[in-house]
């Protein structure tokens, strides 16, 4: 291979890791059909991690509304009040969790909510403490 066959191989994956990138973070602004209508509470930009996916900071948003939370990045994700069981705020070594224990459809679900500011995630679990009642809380 010559070198400007390489050159421009590297260029064509920057290229396409920054349209990747774009594509992310514009298709995590775009609302859900069940937040249209309505105007968040509270929004903020985080990781993400489940079962089934992991999305690094910041290619997450969440957004905070009366009766339910959207966690958003490709896929979305709602998850309403009435459904948390527990919730959980942790310190890790550079960054904070807090981690939602939900009922999807037939099993328990846990999906973990990474920030980088403290406040960020106290601001979430303060909310999330305030919306749920009868909720096992642990800092």
């Amino acid at each position: 291979m010559h070198w400007s066959e390489i050159v421009i191989f590297l260029l064509m994956i920057i290229g396409v890791g920054i349209a990747l990138i774009y594509f992310n973070v514009f298709i995590s602004n775009l609302k859900a059909d069940i937040e249209r209508t309505k105007t968040p509470l509270l929004t903020v930009r985080c990781g993400a991690n489940s079962s089934l996916f992991s999305v690094s900071y910041p290619f997450v948003r969440l957004s905070c509304y009366d009766d339910f939370l959207v966690v958003r990045f490709l896929l979305k994700i709602v998850i309403f009040y009435i459904k948390i069981k527990e919730i959980y705020l942790r310190k890790k070594l550079f960054w904070f969790r807090v981690e939602i224990i939900y009922r999807a459809n037939l099993y328990d679900e846990k999906i973990i909510l990474v920030f980088l500011k403290r406040e960020d995630a106290l601001k979430i679990f303060n909310f999330l403490n305030s919306k749920t009642k009868e909720v096992k809380v642990a800092e």
